[in-house]
């Protein structure tokens, strides 16, 4: 159960490293779904188990899962990472890069 509803704005982060945050910008939260087998232990789990995990459609066309990310209103967002140097980071990226466990660079 999610505490926003479907079409909620939001922004959208990948993680903090060294005083960086890593922004994917923002999108809209359009429900919930199975995700796949992607080879991560919360993505694994939740698809053998058929749970749902929140679905985030960013403006630049992708989707993430709530499991990959941090995400909340844009102004509570803001607040989190006031003071750090904001840098932009795709999905894929952040994907490609264990999702956050290492700078993309």
């Amino acid at each position: 159960m999610n505490a926003c509803p479907v079409g909620t704005r939001l922004a959208v982060l990948g993680y903090v490293d060294r005083g960086i945050a890593w922004v994917l910008g923002e999108g809209i939260y359009v429900g919930d779904e199975v995700p796949p087998d992607d080879g991560t232990a919360v993505g694994t789990a939740l698809h053998l188990s058929g749970r749902p995990a929140p679905v985030i459609e960013l403006d630049t066309g992708d989707r993430c899962f709530g499991y990959e990310v941090w995400a909340g209103p844009a102004l509570k967002m803001a607040e989190l990472i006031d003071g750090l140097e904001r840098r932009q980071i795709s999905i894929h990226a952040l994907r490609a890069h264990g999702r956050g466990q290492q700078s993309p660079l």
